[in-house]
């Protein structure tokens, strides 16, 4: 009997903790005018999911269930993703984090304000928004991740904040409309693909602290029509510059030592180009169908380790070619600044002491 009634409240235990848990997980989501709101912490919820069919949808900064405010503190990954008739949405600044592919394939969303309270965003965050014109980043976000603006073709305006260090691969792929960038100092990595296909990018300023210019980096960028590559870069890498046909000036510093296959290949208009002895490696066809282009070689002969087919158009080549010396850079730190000025003002001093002394001789 003793067996039978524990058994029987082990049932009814196991029945209420079932129901207590039934309860709590139908009170952590609720919606409000089309937007699903998920519990993540006593006092906070994110944006789950909304309506297809939105068309525009202010975020408030707190909702309100079952007598309970809480404050709305991110954008769960997928929100907003195919919300194909959303134009407009507004973001409070309790937003703290937006996740992948948040708002994804809103192909009608033109324009959008990213408040500066946001310092994590993932990627996939704006690919496909095929109607985005113009955005501004937070300025707490430290990288701008893979494919985050992916064939936004109208995006026309993006201002990238210092403090980015990282920008993924093929983020700005596709944005047919991009005219011109710059890249602060901060940024360290650019990904494979970053700016591929931006046909209508005709300007482009990169940071000083870039070591590599990946893969297809620039692909394809049709208006582009010079390109310094900052002191610094080590490697070019394949088709980094391929299919630029309206370049026509590229400047490579003496940190150069690798350029890869096919990097400046189908580049037209590219006339002539200085290689500094620094370049030990050069790959396969790297000015591909270059016909016009004159190659003048810091080096008294090919290294040895290029590659046999490195111009396979035939381009001319002179070696032995006489560079300028790379500009001379300030150091940034004020420390520095001021050993500079202190060392050309004492050298200052030693030549004018020199030069009094030889005219009072000269006058005994």
């Amino acid at each position: 009997m003793k067996k039978i009634i524990g058994f029987i409240y082990v049932l009814i235990l196991t029945f209420v903790l079932f129901s207590m848990t039934n309860v709590k997980a139908a009170t952590t989501t609720f919606n409000i005018d089309g937007v699903a709101y998920s519990q993540t912490s006593e006092t906070e919820v994110e944006v789950r999911i909304a309506k297809k069919d939105l068309t525009s949808i202010v975020i408030p900064s707190t909702v309100t269930n079952q007598g309970v405010e809480y404050t709305v503190t991110s954008i769960y990954k997928g929100a907003f993703d195919s919300c194909v008739y959303l134009e407009n949405i507004s973001l409070p600044d309790t937003i703290k984090s937006i996740g992948i592919g948040a708002f994804r394939s809103c192909t009608k969303l033109k324009e959008i304000v990213i408040p500066n309270s946001v310092a994590s965003m993932q990627y996939e965050i704006f690919s496909r928004c095929e109607s985005l014109t113009k955005i501004v980043l937070p300025s707490k976000i430290t990288e701008i991740g893979e494919y985050f603006f992916y064939q936004c073709s109208k995006l026309e305006t993006v201002t990238i904040p210092e403090g980015i260090k990282s920008i993924g691969k093929e983020a700005f792929r596709g944005c047919r409309s991009l005219k011109n960038i710059v890249i602060p100092d901060s940024v360290e990595s650019l990904g494979e693909g970053a700016f591929s296909y931006c046909v209508s990018l005709s300007s482009v300023t990169l940071s000083k602290k870039l070591k590599t210019i990946e893969k297809d980096t620039f692909t394809n960028c049709s208006s582009l029509t010079s390109i310094v590559i900052p002191k610094g870069v080590t490697t070019i890498g394949m088709e980094a510059f391929n299919c630029c046909n309206n370049l026509e000036s590229v400047t490579i510093p003496r940190s150069v030592t690798t350029v890869e296959d096919m990097a400046f290949s189908t580049c037209v208009k590219l006339t002539s180009i200085e290689i500094p002895k620094s370049v030990t490696y050069m790959g396969v066809s790297v000015f591909g169908l270059c016909y016009d282009l004159v190659i003048y070689c810091e080096a008294e002969s090919q290294p040895v380790e290029w590659h046999e087919k490195w111009n396979m158009t035939g381009s001319h080549v002179e070696w032995g070619h006489e560079m300028p010396q790379d500009a001379i850079e300030l150091p940034e730190d004020k420390t520095g600044l001021i050993v500079l000025i202190i060392g050309i003002v004492v050298i200052s001093t030693v030549v004018v002491i020199t030069i009094s002394r030889k005219k009072n001789k000269n006058r005994k």
